[in-house]
């Protein structure tokens, strides 16, 4: 770099040198940092994040209907031992077998 031997090149800068890699270095930590993050957050979208969202009914459940969960609609039974649930019921998805919820009613 700053070699007195090779007069034809223009000096570089130690303090721009160690200045870029500082900034080059936090600028590739801050990415890593979010792209950790993103792999330790809760999953937000697809079945698997389903079970335990709450939703209500809009067609009755006797024994298959259709519920509103997360601004979609779903084909919903009732889990075993629940009765059909009306329109309008407040309900907690158990859980998903392909594309069918089993819900129960809440409150």
């Amino acid at each position: 770099f700053n070699s007195p031997s090779i007069p034809t090149f223009q000096r570089v800068s130690v303090p721009l040198v160690v200045g870029m890699s500082l900034i080059t270095g936090a600028t590739f930590f801050t990415i890593l940092m979010i792209a950790l993050r993103a792999q330790r957050s809760p999953i937000r979208i697809g079945q698997e994040s389903l079970a335990g969202r709450r939703g209500v009914v809009r067609t009755r459940l006797s024994p298959v209907g259709t519920v509103q969960v997360g601004g979609e609609l779903w084909t919903a039974e009732p889990v075993e031992g629940e009765e059909a649930l009306e329109p309008g019921t407040r309900i907690q998805v158990e859980r998903v077998q392909g594309v069918r919820l089993y819900v129960r009613k809440i409150g």
